[in-house]
């Protein structure tokens, strides 16, 4: 178990998340946490029939100056990702600096009987949605042809918004170290992830010639 360098206080290591019912609740509990003093939160996006968060968020940041926060999760499956960096750009023009969106692909089964999205294999759909979010958030452009997206488009702006993807197993974690900004395991318990996660984590990093991003783990 690695316990020097990965074990840390828990004055740096723990945060915020919330879960509001509502979008008037979202700003309402954001604004508070900011004047409590508070530096991150993680909102929870909730069922797939709650109110649309990144809405609830750009209505937060503009009563908020500091505080940050991030999507745990917004669920990949319910809109294309050329619309997800549509969001997400007018999000990060609001609250510049301060917006981490995590994502993930969330119920297959949700996925396909109430948007219509059929998805095979989990990880590799997930794969491609970064692939063509990515660009479009960092360079405001993308041209990709692949299996579950074909697209060309130049947006009006870009922003290095972090993307951050929900990890549980191994190879998830993997996936996360190779191609994300960090990684959103949820419920994992510490051994876990010092045992299974960060090694994973590693080798995905290692295999995209990087550093390992963070885990804030849920």
């Amino acid at each position: 178990m690695e316990n020097t360098e990965e074990v840390r206080s828990l004055r740096q290591r723990v945060g915020i998340m919330v879960a509001p019912p509502t979008p008037a609740a979202v700003v309402k509990q954001l604004v508070e946490i900011e004047e409590a003093g508070v530096d991150n939160v993680w909102v929870a996006t909730g069922p797939v029939f709650s109110p649309d968060l990144l809405t609830s968020l750009a209505a937060a940041a503009a009563r908020t100056s500091r505080l940050k926060f991030g999507t745990s999760i917004v669920q990949v499956t319910s809109r294309h990702p050329v619309f997800m960096a549509q969001q997400l750009l007018s999000l990060a023009s609001l609250a510049p600096g301060r917006v981490t969106i995590g994502l993930g692909t969330g119920s297959l089964e949700l996925a396909k009987s109430i948007y219509g999205t059929e998805v095979k294999a989990a990880l590799a759909y997930l794969r491609e949605y970064v692939q063509v979010l990515r660009p479009l958030l960092q360079q405001g452009e993308v041209h990709h042809q692949g299996v579950q997206f074909t697209t060309g488009v130049k947006l009006q702006s870009a922003s290095q918004v972090p993307l951050f993807i929900s990890a549980l197993g191994p190879t998830a974690f993997r996936l996360a170290g190779e191609i994300a900004d960090g990684a959103l395991p949820f419920m994992c318990p510490i051994p876990y992830l010092l045992d299974t996660a960060i090694p994973a984590l590693n080798a995905g990093a290692a295999a995209a010639g990087r550093s390992r991003p963070p885990i804030v783990a849920h």
